[in-house]
């Protein structure tokens, strides 16, 4: 009694205790429903369209996510040269100078859509701008490369440099490659193999794993060949192309989708100063452009490629002369170059300009300026929204952001472009590897358009890329698979061995063979399960083939024996009759007898003793041989 007692109260506690944690975390969600409801920006509940003044998100207690273009506590103000309820809209272009401590030909980049200072003269510390204080700050005091005028491309993760001149400014040149890891900072000179000659002040740009290496100087004179510096091997080849003309300081971009370069201008021999542009393929030669409006002759600029348009920064008229931040825009289809803005600035070389969210970054000496060229009135969100307070989209866009409809989906929606492209513009899907066709339905399956009759061996739908969904009795990833009476179609034994199975249960047989199953064979044209086959008299057991019953041979069975002589002998059966069977003897006319051996004389067997009127013998049908004295067929006459 005293053990179930016991036993009895540890199970009230353990009740206890289960029912207090239940209480507990009833509590905890109580609390935790509580504290989301509460949550406030500004005192406006976060679920409120005009919380952080309809501007952004309510993320944390009184903190707001604000958009791109507005700032504050509850982003209740706009940024420089935007305005409207959300701060969408831009009417004006910003040139904004910011000095400080640039020094003298430094390298610009861009990586992972920061942009990134390093080398110069003086300096090799690695800064990075930073976007809300309009500063380079310093990340890294060491990986940096003590050089100037160098060439330099990032790819992947990795700041390659080539070339440059020491930064104390004597007139060594390098031609060694410097590799720095953008993750670590930290960088070490890279062995390469068919190396040129040391160069300078050209430029470098990329296309795919190539650092295209254009013009530049040497320790003696200017060079107009275009070097090819493969960034995986490290190995340097002759691209095939070079400049019209030897020089340096030049410009360069690459356009479109990085697969052509432009350049224009540079210093060369003699301080001649050129306004070439060429247009470089690799791979597709050198075409210089004649421009339809002619521009001064420059040097010493830098070029960026934005929105289908070429922009010319800064450079230099006459080598004597003070840099100018002339912006031109060079329109590659009209093939022409117009001035856009002018600004000067108190430098005496440019050096560097980068372009990042639309804001060209030119970095000139001492100067950074920021030129950005959304500068007419238009709507930062999106270039496809317009209205006072750019809430209105164009045909064919919509929502907040004015992003394109495809085919009545939304941009957002994740089955835009059959969930396997991305929506452009308007019912225009840019489509993901693989998948074609204007709403991106269409991909291959092992080879084989989904829209084919033939794809998924006609037996399927292609799904998606390389994924076939078998129609019912068809198997295998490309349904080349079927049954024939429940032998799959790749085995041996399907179709009976006899023929091939073509669909469910549809068999193709091989020659001689018949029936559904291909299990039908014929002998001398005639089927196996015909009863006439092989004479009656066997079984048809492969094409032509007849295994025979006993007593009957021949190809077909056509041949037996009568009384130990075969049927196609010419002695059987007396040779007055035919052997139908076995030992079965059909007589000829006039002859009787199991063996066909007697004759009738006069219808009397010629073994009866009345036969030829008891007077002679019957030695073949109505033949009598008479006794002496006896005449006549039958034998029936005398004389006395």
């Amino acid at each position: 009694i005293h053990q179930i007692h016991i036993i009895e109260k540890k199970k009230m506690t353990t009740k206890t205790h289960n029912r207090v944690e239940k209480i507990m975390i009833m509590v905890m969600i109580m609390m935790i429903i509580t504290y989301i409801k509460t949550h406030t920006c500004g005192g406006i509940e976060e679920t409120e369209p005009n919380v952080c003044t309809a501007r952004g998100e309510c993320t944390g207690q009184d903190t707001c996510a604000c958009n791109p273009y507005s700032q504050g506590v509850t982003c209740q103000t706009c940024k420089t040269g935007y305005n409207g309820t959300k701060c969408y809209r831009k009417c004006e272009m910003r040139i904004q100078e910011t000095t400080g401590d640039i020094r003298y030909n430094p390298a610009l980049f861009i990586y992972n859509n920061d942009m990134y200072r390093i080398a110069g003269y003086d300096t090799t510390e690695v800064k990075k701008w930073d976007k809300l204080g309009e500063y380079f700050e310093e990340i890294s005091a060491v990986g940096g490369i003590e050089r100037i005028e160098i060439y330099h491309v990032v790819y992947g993760t990795n700041l390659y440099i080539w070339g440059g001149k020491d930064r104390s400014h004597t007139p060594d040149t390098y031609n060694t490659l410097y590799e720095m890891s953008l993750e670590s900072l930290s960088g070490s000179i890279e062995a390469t193999t068919n190396t040129p000659d040391p160069l300078r002040a050209g430029r470098a740009e990329r296309i795919g794993n190539q650092m295209v290496i254009i013009g530049g100087q040497q320790d003696v004179g200017f060079t107009a060949t275009i070097h090819l510096l493969n960034l995986d091997t490290k190995t340097f080849s002759a691209s095939g192309i070079s400049l019209t003309t030897a020089v340096a300081y030049l410009g360069a971009t690459t356009v479109g989708n990085e697969e052509s370069i432009v350049t224009y201008g540079g210093l060369g021999t003699g301080d001649t100063i050129s306004d070439e542009v060429h247009y470089i393929s690799i791979g597709g030669g050198t075409q210089t452009i004649e421009l339809k409006k002619k521009q001064s002759k420059r040097f010493g600029m830098s070029m960026v490629y934005y929105n289908g348009f070429v922009y010319v920064v800064g450079g230099i008229d006459t080598p004597t002369s003070s840099a100018t931040l002339k912006i031109s825009r060079f329109d590659l289809q009209q093939e022409k170059m117009d001035d856009i803005e002018h600004l000067q600035v108190t430098s005496i070389e440019q050096t560097e300009a980068v372009i990042m969210d639309s804001i060209i970054y030119f970095l000139s000496f001492s100067t950074i300026a920021q030129i950005d060229l959304k500068y007419d009135c238009s709507c930062a969100q999106s270039q496809h929204a317009y209205g006072e307070d750019c809430d209105l989209c164009n045909d064919g866009y919509t929502g907040e952001y004015c992003k394109p409809v495809c085919f009545g989906v939304n941009a957002d929606d994740q089955a835009i472009c059959s969930s396997h492209g991305t929506c452009v513009s308007p019912n225009t899907c840019e489509c993901t590897s693989s998948y074609y066709g204007p709403n991106c339905t269409i991909s291959t399956c092992f080879n084989v358009f989904s829209n084919d009759t033939s794809v998924c061996s006609s037996h399927g739908t292609c799904s998606s890329f390389e994924h076939c969904d078998c129609f019912p009795n068809y198997y295998s990833e490309n349904c080349s698979i079927t049954s024939c009476f429940n032998i799959l179609s790749n085995e041996s034994t399907v179709c009976s061995t006899h023929g091939s199975c073509t669909s469910h249960n549809v068999c193709d047989c091989s020659t001689n063979y018949y029936g559904s199953n291909c299990n039908i064979s014929s002998c001398f044209y005639t089927l196996a399960n015909e009863s006439s086959v092989c004479s009656s008299h066997g079984l048809c057991v492969s094409p032509n083939t007849c295994q025979c019953e006993s007593q009957y041979h021949g190809l077909n069975c056509s041949v037996t024996s009568c009384f130990n002589i075969l049927s196609n002998d010419s002695m059987v059966c007396s040779s007055h009759g035919s052997c139908m069977m076995h030992n079965q003897c059909e007589c000829d006319p006039n002859f009787v007898g199991f063996n066909c051996s007697i004759p009738t004389c006069f219808n009397i067997l010629s073994n009866d003793s009345s036969v030829c009127s008891s007077h002679g013998s019957c030695v073949s049908p109505n033949s009598c041989e008479c006794s002496p004295n006896y005449f006549g067929s039958n034998c029936s006459t005398t004389t006395c």
